[in-house]
């Protein structure tokens, strides 16, 4: 079956065509976004922004759609021009939650409202 995470990816309106323009010639990213997620708005917030949500899925660095979304962060978003005004962190959001309790990891400043919640249930 394999190991399995719950992620969420938003991305301000800003950069939304950087995004386009950067899976454009990625046809699983393309898929992975647009037809394979459970959730996505184009008007997250009703500003504008993206976010795309996925429940129960391979999260894997190897694979082609995961490739293109890190590779949109570590160097798209890492090489913007000077014009830009704000640090690349403060246009997006990735959060993962992996299977293991301990799995857990929160990228980018934007959208700081999408976060993970602990709680006890008894």
């Amino acid at each position: 079956m394999g190991y399995r995470s719950e992620v969420v990816f938003a991305i301000e309106k800003d950069i939304v065509p950087l995004f386009i323009a950067h899976i454009a010639d990625k046809p699983a990213a393309q898929k992975f976004c647009f037809k394979e997620n459970d959730y996505h708005t184009k008007d997250y917030n009703s500003q504008g922004h993206w976010l795309f949500m996925w429940n129960n899925v391979k999260w894997y660095d190897g694979y082609p759609e995961v490739m293109a979304i890190r590779s949109f962060i570590d160097e798209k978003l890492q090489n913007l021009p000077e014009s830009w005004a704000n640090e690349p962190e403060e246009y997006y959001r990735l959060v993962i939650i992996g299977e293991e309790i301990d799995d857990n990891q929160v990228e980018g400043w934007s959208f700081d409202h999408i976060h993970i919640q602990r709680n006890i249930s008894i």
